[in-house]
């Protein structure tokens, strides 16, 4: 998924639940009220239509058109429910497409990154989501943002592991377990 859509975009990929003309994508985005930006081009601007913004509908309409669904493997061990037994309400499905796109947003920053400078970017990304001037729709929708781990204690973050702490190269420590305390 694309981190915005223009309604071109949105015409190329043909989604079923939207209209096929140019003109109506846009009709229909003006009448439901899209969160959009002008983005300049060539020759002027145009609105884009940031995915995480889109109604739920056109979000899921996207994904099952990618396929993206096939890209992670279902759990099939141990006591996770396989994917097609979760059901999830109209809430708990726009707070998971919420947090896909954080996801996606986050995996751009990280890969936009040049070698050696992800560290600085992964705090960057972080302190601009935090303050909520980076994404401010997501973060009124999912709030802080932590780089902790399970089991980790409050206050512990990656960079702890990462900077010496007691645990070898970037893994977490296992349940219960933490630095030393003093």
């Amino acid at each position: 998924m694309e981190s915005a859509y223009s309604a071109k975009d949105l015409q190329a990929l043909d989604l079923p639940v939207l209209p096929s003309a140019l003109r109506s994508i846009v009709r229909k985005a003006d009448r439901e009220n899209w969160a959009f930006y002008w983005e300049s081009v060539r020759g002027g601007s145009r609105k884009m239509y940031r995915a995480y913004m889109l109604p739920d509908y056109v979000q899921e309409a996207i994904l099952k058109k990618e396929e993206i669904d096939s890209l992670f493997p279902v759990a099939t061990t141990g006591n996770l429910p396989a994917l097609k037994d979760i059901t999830l309400n109209p809430r708990q499905r726009s707070k998971a497409n919420l947090k896909a796109s954080l996801v996606r947003l986050y995996m751009e920053a990280m890969t936009a990154a040049a070698w050696g400078e992800k560290e600085q970017a992964r705090e960057t990304f972080m302190l601009g989501y935090n303050s909520g001037a980076a994404y401010p729709e997501l973060y009124r929708e999912l709030g802080v943002l932590t780089d902790g781990q399970a089991g980790q204690k409050k206050g512990e973050t990656l960079s702890y592991y990462r900077s010496g702490g007691n645990y070898p190269g970037d893994c977490a420590p296992a349940q219960g377990q933490g630095p030393a305390q003093e």
